[in-house]
C-alpha cells in the first residue's frame, strides 16, 4: 500500500464539457486504474484536498468516490 500524492495522479477535467464533473472524475480514475497508474492499495489522496487543488466541490469528489465503492473499484 502506498499513500499517492495529488502531483502523482494525472487528471483533468473539462468544465465545459457535455458531463458532470463528478462523472468525469469518476471516469478519470476509473481509467488510471485500468491502466494500472493507481494499484490496489493506492491510497487516494483526501477528498478535501484533492478537490481545493481540482478546484471542484468536495461533494463532487465524494459523488465521483462513491460512484467508484459501488462499482467495486474503490473500498
Amino acid at each position: 500500500m502506498r499513500a499517492r500524492t495529488l502531483s502523482e495522479i494525472p487528471l483533468s477535467l473539462d468544465r465545459d464539457g457535455e458531463h458532470p464533473l463528478s462523472v468525469q472524475l469518476a471516469d478519470a480514475i476509473r481509467r488510471l486504474i485500468d491502466a494500472d497508474v493507481l494499484a490496489a492499495g493506492d491510497v487516494l489522496p483526501s477528498t478535501r484536498a484533492w478537490s481545493e487543488q481540482l478546484g471542484v466541490s468536495r461533494g463532487t469528489l465524494v459523488t465521483a468516490y462513491d460512484q467508484l465503492v459501488s462499482e467495486g473499484y474503490l473500498a
